[in-house]
């Protein structure tokens, strides 16, 4: 049987990803029907691609429907929206515009779901066994937040970071050292075009290819073949896809300022393979010295790159960026979150655990089970600073889960005690692919955004629907003053513009807006008649509850509404609370 599960991988792997693809389609077939796009960012993508098949040019990624008529600088890259596009003009012709649409960001998702799949297979046949692949497919759909990279409609760019990771991975545990290489290299070339969430993984992965030259020699053909693809695809990568906003010397995107970084850094690999010293303390102390020359050219070149890298200003940053649910430590959500967030990794830790103990006289297997564990003991370090480092951590970690089962079943399967063997093997299982804590985790104690969520009759409507954003086509086209977060989603639902979005090169109105939302209506009103035609004011208690803090003007309209304010009528059930803002004798012409 292990034999016929390791020849056959390929074919399980096309099977699991059809199996997989078709639950979560079954699963959130509700939401692609309405257009769901729950997620600021996937509306946003989706705004940015329909402005490219209008027209918009290659190399212009500035949303103008955003703080019209100037509008909102965006760091993302193209290569996103490649696949989104190709579906949406490859559906049209059969289902019509919309329709298009609504399965494009249905079925975009499943690429890089496809990708990683086969990555974390290949992973799992080369570090653990053979016959181990089918093992990472389930801790892959049981690593709650990583696999919520890849459900339909969630087409923004983390599910394809997700890819590309992993496809760093297997190509540092390939058994052919220059494939493997090439592999590493062009991935990360790929994931830094795509965008910088994964930088501090991706170097770390880029020391392992150097340190595993240090201790074997012949790892040099690794280490060059990902010196020369690195450099090679970052280069084209930068020509093809690097925005104009992108070509300057800004530290949030890959702009010429990380392209300098990653060719000096291939250019110093190559160096390295091709020297390639007898000694290991010698290999060393080159890897040291090139290691602090790329460290010091950093410095030196990018100063402003050694700080945060978004550029928002700390007052800004303290409104509104220090208060986003991922920039948290994992230690300040719910026992139900953490519960669910380190369920597939901490048996992922122990998996590695066991798998370097039982690699000790294989020198090959052990690097490359260092190679796998230090990143994910890494990356769940970084969760007790920031949750968005959860998706990676779980990544990491899924190998090591894998190991755990495969490693320790063998002991609860050749048990004699007929209760050791059926309850340990289900219960080593189902903890070692996450199944069981995610269930555990239901019923957790839950934070107040939770609770209020779960209290919420399912009668009423959120803001963040899109039928409750398409009652707001009953008022016509303008710009609407709103919270960050709904001015994506006004983009895509709605004919209206809006002033902001959570993008933070956008960062000053971003600020504005923040500090509206928490004056008086007297105070708000010269930033609002300046920048808007409505004010919309979100009620639902999902909501608001979020936005806490900036609830002042809302509360205070509430008690009078003021003469420079005029309520639109909307349809009854609506969650929101829309105000025409009049124009004033000195306005300006129309912002569209």
């Amino acid at each position: 049987m292990k034999t016929v599960i390791a020849e056959r991988w390929i074919e399980g792997v096309v099977l699991a990803w059809l199996v997989i693809a078709a639950l979560l389609l079954a699963q959130r077939i509700g939401m692609v029907e309405h257009f769901f796009l729950t997620d600021t960012d996937d509306n946003l993508r989706m705004a940015q691609v329909r402005a490219w098949l209008d027209g918009q040019a290659w190399y212009d990624l500035r949303q103008y429907r955003l703080a019209p008529p100037g509008g909102y600088d965006i760091h993302w890259s193209r290569l996103v929206d490649l696949p989104i596009a190709g579906l949406i003009l490859l559906l049209t012709p059969v289902l019509g515009s919309g329709e298009a649409e609504r399965w494009a960001a249905a079925l975009a998702p499943f690429i890089p779901l496809c990708l990683t799949l086969f990555a974390l297979a290949l992973v799992a046949r080369r570090v653990i066994a053979p016959a181990a692949w089918p093992l990472v497919m389930f801790g892959l759909m049981f690593s709650s937040i990583a696999i919520g990279m890849f459900f339909p409609l969630r087409i923004d760019h983390h599910g394809w970071q997700i890819a590309m990771v992993s496809w760093v991975m297997a190509g540092l545990v390939d058994p052919q050292r220059r494939r493997g290489g090439v592999i590493a290299g062009l991935a990360t070339a790929l994931s830094l075009v795509i965008g910088l969430e994964m930088l501090v993984f991706l170097a770390l992965l880029g020391c392992g290819v150097v340190l595993g030259w240090v201790a074997r020699p012949e790892e040099r053909e690794r280490l060059a073949g990902y010196a020369v693809s690195l450099g090679g695809a970052g280069a084209l990568g930068f020509v093809i896809f690097a925005s104009e906003a992108n070509q300057s010397l800004r530290c949030d995107a890959f702009t010429p300022v990380w392209l300098a970084d990653i060719l000096i850094a291939g250019a110093l690999a190559l160096l390295l393979a091709w020297r390639n010293p007898v000694r290991w303390q010698t290999r060393l102390a080159f890897a040291a010295l090139a290691g602090g020359v790329l460290a010091a050219f950093h410095a030196l070149a990018f100063p402003a790159c050694l700080s945060r890298l978004e550029g928002v200003p700390p007052d800004v940053a303290a409104l509104w960026l220090d208060r986003v649910n991922e920039a948290r430590s994992i230690l300040t959500h719910s026992p139900s979150l953490q519960l669910r967030t380190f369920s597939v990794i901490l048996a992922g830790l122990i998996g590695y655990g066991l798998l370097i103990a039982s690699a000790r006289s294989d020198v090959e297997r052990m690097r490359k089970a260092l190679l796998l564990s230090v990143p994910a003991l890494f990356s769940t370090a970084l969760l007790f600073w920031q949750l968005r480092a959860a998706p990676a951590a779980q990544l990491f970690a899924i190998p090591g889960a894998a190991a755990l089962i495969w490693l320790a079943m063998p002991k609860f399967w050749n048990s004699g005690n007929v209760i050791v063997r059926t309850l340990g093997v289900s219960a080593l299982f189902s903890v070692g692919i996450g199944a069981l804590p995610q269930v555990i985790g239901q019923y957790m104690p839950k934070n107040a955004v939770e609770k209020a969520r779960a209290t919420t009759p399912p009668t009423s409507l959120s803001c963040n629907a899109p039928s409750s954003l398409r009652m707001l086509n009953a008022a016509e086209p303008g710009v609407m003053f709103a919270h960050i977060d709904l001015g994506p989603k006004i983009l895509v639902q709605t004919h209206h513009d809006a002033t902001s979005g959570p993008y933070h090169r956008g960062w000053r109105e971003i600020g504005v807006m923040m500090r509206t939302w928490q004056a008086e209506p007297e105070e708000a009103r010269a930033a609002i008649e300046q920048r808007a035609d409505y004010l919309l004011i979100c009620d639902d208690a999902r909501y608001s509850r979020r936005t806490a803090q900036q609830r002042r003007l809302a509360n205070s309209l509430k008690r009078e509404v003021p003469g420079w304010l005029e309520p639109v009528e909307l349809p009854e059930r609506a969650p929101f609370r829309l105000y025409r803002v009049r124009a004033p004798e000195n306005s300006s012409p129309d912002r569209r």
